[in-house]
C-alpha cells in the first residue's frame, strides 16, 4: 500500500528544478522556535490512472502536467482537470481507505492544497 508521503514527495520532485535542488541545506535546529503553518486537513486530489499528469504519451516528462494547475483561458483549451472542483481527502492519511474506489489502487494520485505564505526578506522560508 503506497503512503501519502511517498506520493507527495514524488510530485514535489517533479516540481523542483535541478538548480533549486542542487545545493545542500544545513540541518534545521530548534524547530519549535520557528513560526510554522500546519498543512494537514482537506486536500484536493486527482487520480492519475494513465500517468498523464507528468508524462506525455511517450513517457517523457512534460512541461504542461497537473503540477501546473492550469486553467482554461478559452473554450478550445485542452485542459481536462480542475483541482478546485476535484474531491477532497484528509491529509495526513491514506487514499486506500478514504475513497472506496481507491482501495486497491497503486498508481499516482496528485494532491493540491492552497495556502498563504509571506516570506520575509533576508530570511529563509522552508517547506
Amino acid at each position: 500500500m503506497k503512503t501519502f508521503l511517498t506520493t507527495i514527495l514524488l510530485s514535489l520532485t517533479a516540481i523542483l528544478s535541478s538548480k533549486a535542488a542542487s545545493y545542500e541545506v544545513p540541518l534545521i535546529q530548534n524547530v519549535q522556535a520557528y513560526e510554522s503553518l500546519l498543512l494537514d486537513g482537506a486536500w484536493n486530489y486527482i487520480v492519475d490512472v494513465q500517468e498523464e499528469g507528468y508524462y506525455d504519451y511517450r513517457m517523457n516528462p512534460t512541461r504542461w502536467g497537473f503540477f501546473q494547475n492550469a486553467k482554461p483561458q478559452k473554450p478550445e483549451d485542452l485542459i481536462e482537470y480542475d483541482f478546485d472542483k476535484s474531491p477532497t481527502m484528509k491529509i495526513p492519511g491514506d487514499w486506500n481507505t478514504q475513497d472506496e474506489r481507491l482501495f486497491f489502487y497503486e498508481g499516482t494520485v496528485w494532491f493540491k492544497k492552497s495556502f498563504q505564505a509571506a516570506p520575509m526578506k533576508g530570511l529563509r522560508t522552508l517547506l
